[in-house]
C-alpha cells in the first residue's frame, strides 16, 4: 500500500484563507520536509517539567543540535531523515531563544516554558471568539497556536500553523472555549499557558480515533478492514485526482463552453440535502448559472457576491477563478469576490462554482438578497440578482471511508502531526456527532479508547483529560423518556468517572433548545479551567456541581445523597424540576423534588414503591439543581446503564 498524503480536499488554487490547506511537506516541489517541525515556532510555549521533545528532517546520518537556555542536545536522524531531541526538563518562565543546527540553523525567538493545553473536538470547540462580538485584551503570557484542517486515511508526519501571542486579532481566529479555559488557567495559575487548537466540525470520536486502536473495537472492525484495503487507497487516489482544479476533468467543467444540457435544475440560495444531490453527501458538486449583461456593463470591474457557501467553494467568471472560502473561517462568511475589468462582457456571462461538502449541510445559502453581480460605487448600473434557478451536474460522491465523519481520519491529519509534542494535557469538547444509536452507548467505550492511545502515543504519560459534558439541545419530552443525548451525556460521565486523570465540566444548564452552538462559552471554558485547578493544580477550590452518589428508599420515597454538595444545595427557581420517579415496572412518571439537608426527597403518588430515579434525562431538560457555589448537578440515572452492543 503506498504511503501517500490523502486528502479530503486538494483544492490547488484555494486561497491561504481557506483552513483545509494541504498538509504536505515545506517544499512541495521536492517532497523535502522540513528541517524543524511546524509546531516549533517563534512565540511557542514549551511544556514545563518534562524531557521537551524537538524533531523535524535532513540528510539521514546528519547531527543536529539543540540548545535552550544552556542546556544542549544532540541527535541524529534515522535512515528516513527523521531527528529528534531531547532537551531535558526546564522550571516555567522565559523569553528564551530556541537554537537548532544541522544542515541549516534555525533560530526561534520569544519562546516560554510553561503548561501546554490541547483544545480538541468538534464545532462547539471549533466555534471561534471573533464570533461572539467581543474583545479581550493582549496577554503575552498566553501563545495560541491553530492546527490547519486535514482529512487524510493515512497518519501525516507535519502539519501548518504558527505560535501566536495572544492579542485581540488572534484570539478572534481561536477557539472560544479554548481561549476561556486558558486565560483563567493563565491568571489564576501566573505560569505562561500555551493552547494547541485542532478542531473540526461535525465528526464522531471514531474520526479521532487512530486505526490500530478501533482495531480492539468490534463494532467498528468492518470500517477498519474497509480503510486498510487496496481498494479503499485506490479509490480514494483517483477521486483526490478528480478534485484538482487542473485536472483534466476539473479543466473541462471550468471551460464556459462545456455543455451542461443534462444537468439539472436546483433553486439557489438552498441546501442540497433538499435535493437530488443526497443528504449529508461528502464530495463535490458543480453549480452554473449564465446570465446576460446589456451594454452598460462593458469594461467595468464588478463584484460577485455568492452568498454563504457550506463547507468550501471555488468560484470562477467565464473560466477565471475569482475566489474561494471555506465555511470554517466563519459559519456566516459571505463570500464577496472581486471580478477584474474586462473578464465581464456583453452578453452571455458564465458564473460556475463548485461546491465541496465536509461535513453535514452543504449547498450555497444565505438569504436571496446576498446573491448578486454589481458595480462597487456606480449607482447607474442596476445590480444582478443571482437567486433562482441555477444548473448543477458532476456530483463527485467522496469514497465513503475517507471523509471527516470515517474512521482515523481525523486523527491521521489533525492528531498524528501533533505527536510527541510535550502536553499538559487535553481539553475535549465532542459528542454531537455521536449522539445516535448506538453509538451514544458505544461512548463510553469509545472515548476511553481514544484517550489511552493518546496518552500512549504522545508519551507524557496519563495526562489530564477533561470533558465537556455536552448541554441541552433539541426536544424537551412531555413525559420521562431514554434519549440519545441523555446516554451520550451518561457516556461522558462514566469515562470522567472511571478513567484515570479525567474530569467533567457540566454544562447542562447553558445550552440552547434550537441551537447546537449555544453562544455562552464563557461559562464552558472556566468551569474546564475550575477542574483543572482542582484536579491537575491541586487548588482547593469547587469544581464540580452535584454528583449523585447514593440513593436510599424510604417508603414511597427515594433519598439521594451527593458528592460536590459544596456550600449546600439549592435550587434556580421555586421548586426542584427534572426529576422522574419509577418502581418495579420501570415506567417512569414526573416526580416531586424537596431538599433536605445535604439529600434530595423524591417521590410521586403515582408511584407507591419507588425502585429508581432520574434527572435531567433528556434531549432539553428542565432542570435547576445546583449547589450553592453555582455550578448545576450532573444528569444522572440511577438504573442499571443500557448494556453495550
Amino acid at each position: 500500500m503506498k504511503n501517500n498524503t490523502y486528502r479530503l480536499f486538494q483544492f490547488c488554487g484555494l486561497a491561504l484563507a481557506i483552513s483545509c490547506l494541504p498538509v504536505m511537506a515545506a517544499d512541495h516541489a521536492t517532497g523535502k520536509m522540513p528541517f524543524v517541525a511546524a509546531l516549533f515556532t517563534d512565540n511557542m510555549v514549551l511544556q514545563r517539567n518534562l524531557d521537551i521533545p524537538f524533531w523535524g528532517w535532513t540528510t539521514p546520518g546528519q547531527q543536529v543540535t539543540v540548545s535552550l537556555n544552556g542546556k544542549t542536545a544532540h541527535a541524529i536522524a534515522d535512515p528516513n531523515g527523521k531527528w529528534i531531541a531531547r532537551l531535558g526538563t526546564f522550571s516555567a518562565g522565559g523569553p528564551y531563544t530556541v537554537t537548532i543546527a544541522g544542515a541549516e540553523t534555525v533560530t526561534l525567538t520569544n519562546v516560554l516554558i510553561g503548561d501546554v493545553w490541547i483544545c480538541a473536538g468538534q464545532s462547539n470547540m471549533e466555534f471561534k471568539f471573533g464570533r461572539l462580538g467581543q474583545v479581550e485584551s493582549a496577554n503575552p503570557q498566553l501563545r495560541l497556536f491553530v492546527t490547519r484542517c486535514n482529512v487524510t486515511v493515512t497518519p501525516q508526519l507535519t502539519t501548518q500553523g504558527k505560535w501566536g501571542v495572544c492579542s485581540p486579532e488572534n484570539i478572534n481566529k481561536f477557539s472560544a472555549v479554548g481561549y476561556y479555559f486558558g486565560r483563567k488557567l493563565q491568571n489564576d495559575e501566573k505560569v505562561p499557558v500555551g493552547l494547541l487548537e485542532t478542531t473540526f466540525g461535525g465528526t464522531p470520536a471514531e474520526a479521532w480515533t487512530s486505526i490500530e486502536a478501533l482495531g480492539a473495537i468490534p463494532h467498528f472492525k468492518a470500517a477498519v478492514d474497509n480503510r486498510i484495503s487496496e481498494r479503499a487507497v485506490r479509490d480514494i487516489d483517483a477521486w483526490t485526482a478528480r478534485q484538482d482544479l487542473a485536472s483534466p476533468t476539473a479543466k473541462a467543467l471550468i471551460d464556459p463552453q462545456f455543455d451542461i444540457s443534462n444537468w439539472k435544475t436546483i433553486p439557489v440560495p438552498s441546501q442540497w440535502n433538499d435535493s437530488n444531490i443526497g443528504r449529508l453527501m461528502v464530495g463535490t458538486a458543480w453549480f452554473r448559472k449564465d446570465i446576460d449583461l446589456p451594454a452598460t456593463w462593458a469594461g467595468k470591474g464588478a463584484e460577485l457576491h455568492v452568498g454563504v457557501v457550506y463547507d468550501v467553494d471555488d468560484t470562477f467568471v467565464n473560466g477565471t477563478r475569482v475566489g474561494g472560502l471555506n465555511a470554517f473561517d466563519g459559519w456566516d462568511t459571505q463570500r464577496v469576490y472581486p471580478v477584474p475589468v474586462n473578464l465581464l462582457k456583453v452578453g452571455k456571462n458564465t458564473i460556475l462554482v463548485r461546491v465541496a461538502n465536509i461535513a453535514w449541510y452543504a449547498g450555497i445559502c444565505g438569504k436571496p438578497e446576498d446573491l448578486k453581480l454589481v458595480v462597487p460605487g456606480d449607482s447607474s448600473i442596476t445590480p444582478i440578482s443571482l437567486a433562482g434557478d441555477w444548473k448543477y451536474g458532476a456530483v463527485d460522491r467522496c469514497p465513503g471511508d475517507a471523509g471527516p465523519a470515517a474512521v482515523s481520519t481525523i486523527y491521521n491529519g489533525m492528531v498524528a502531526p501533533l505527536i510527541p509534542y510535550g502536553i499538559k494535557g487535553v481539553v475535549w469538547y465532542q459528542g454531537e456527532a455521536n449522539a445516535w444509536p448506538p453509538t451514544a452507548t458505544l461512548y463510553r467505550t469509545l472515548l476511553p479508547t481514544m484517550v489511552q492511545d493518546w496518552r500512549r502515543r504522545f508519551n507524557c504519560g496519563d495526562f489530564p483529560f477533561l470533558i465537556v459534558q455536552l448541554p441541552g439541545f433539541g426536544d424537551t419530552h412531555d413525559q420521562p423518556a431514554d434519549t440519545s443525548w441523555a446516554i451520550l451525556r451518561e457516556s461522558q460521565a462514566i469515562t470522567a468517572q472511571t478513567l484515570p486523570h479525567s474530569g467533567l465540566a457540566v454544562t447542562i444548564d447553558i445550552g440552547e433548545a434550537k441551537n447546537l452552538h449555544p453562544k455562552n462559552k464563557l461559562d464552558v471554558g472556566e468551569r474546564l479551567a475550575l477542574v483543572a485547578e482542582a484536579t491537575v493544580y491541586g487548588r482547593n477550590v469547587e469544581s464540580s456541581g452535584p454528583v449523585f452518589h447514593s440513593a436510599t428508599v424510604e417508603g414511597r420515597a427515594i433519598r439521594l445523597n451527593f458528592d460536590h454538595v459544596g456550600e449546600g444545595l439549592m435550587t434556580k427557581g421555586d421548586a426542584l424540576k427534572g426529576f422522574a420517579i419509577a418502581g418495579v415496572d420501570g415506567k417512569f412518571v414526573w416526580a416531586d423534588a424537596v431538599i433536605d439537608g445535604k439529600t434530595i426527597i423524591v417521590s410521586s403518588p403515582k408511584v407507591e414503591a419507588p425502585v429508581n430515579v432520574r434527572y435531567a434525562w433528556d434531549d432539553f431538560p428542565i432542570c435547576n439543581l445546583f449547589n450553592k457555589n453555582g455550578l448545576p448537578a450532573m444528569p444522572f440515572r440511577t438504573d442499571v446503564p443500557a448494556t453495550l452492543p
